[in-house]
């Protein structure tokens, strides 16, 4: 083989190389924009309350409307995987990582407040809703929902104080910034002894936490 052949032949193998290298980026490409599009739709169906199931859906409509517009990326919109299955580990990804993200403002919290809720869903199961509000060192404000517990069984004061302890546990709430925890006024909550309030006081004994309730359930019943 002469030079000149070999000079040819090494550049044609450099040509074949570099066109694998395009073909392997475009590919890890498409599989990015396609992991990315199949978080959006998990997010928003999340978002409005919807049923996993309209995943599935909303990808039969994807298909039929690509078809018709834009028939030559029908395979770009059949590689979005809108599975059940699939939605389930999209939003739990999508939670872990709202829950790290609170998790480094509460950080940065002088001061904290939180607000519980407990109320019975459509399947009678008792939900208890925990909101935090805090505020840093630079006045900025951050509310955010920290948790949603299922109370299965029981709803009595220390079920819901468990709930509220393994939430601030979670998320690393140091108790000397919670100045103020607002409830409604049912027993459950208010209890002196056997309520919230109650084992509150009697797990953080000497704590400064102003406690008060909310009239609204009673307004609204």
């Amino acid at each position: 083989m002469t030079e000149e052949e070999r000079k040819q032949q090494s550049g044609a193998l450099r040509k074949q190389i570099s066109g694998q290298q395009n073909i392997v980026k475009k590919q890890n490409r498409s599989q990015k924009l396609a992991s990315r599009a199949s978080y959006v739709v998990a997010y928003n169906i999340a978002k409005s309350n919807k049923t996993f199931s309209d995943c599935e859906f909303v990808k039969t409509c994807l298909l039929q409307v690509s078809d018709i517009l834009c028939p030559e990326q029908t395979r770009d919109f059949e590689a979005v995987s809108l599975s059940r299955k699939t939605n389930t580990s999209r939003i739990e990804a999508i939670n872990k990582q709202f829950v790290t993200q609170l998790g480094s403002k509460i950080s940065t919290f002088k001061f904290c407040s939180f607000a519980l809720d407990e109320s019975t869903n459509i399947t009678d199961t008792a939900q208890l809703l925990i909101f935090i509000r805090g505020i840093d060192d630079n006045f900025g404000v951050t509310e955010e929902l920290a948790s949603m517990r299922s109370l299965k069984g029981t709803t009595k004061g220390s079920d819901i104080f468990e709930e509220f302890q393994e939430t601030i546990t979670s998320l690393k709430v140091p108790l000397t910034t919670i100045c103020n925890i607002t409830a409604d006024g049912a027993p459950n909550m208010t209890g002196a002894k056997s309520g919230f309030v109650g084992k509150f006081n009697e797990s953080f004994p000497g704590n400064e936490v102003v406690f008060l309730h909310c009239i609204i359930h009673q307004e609204t019943l």
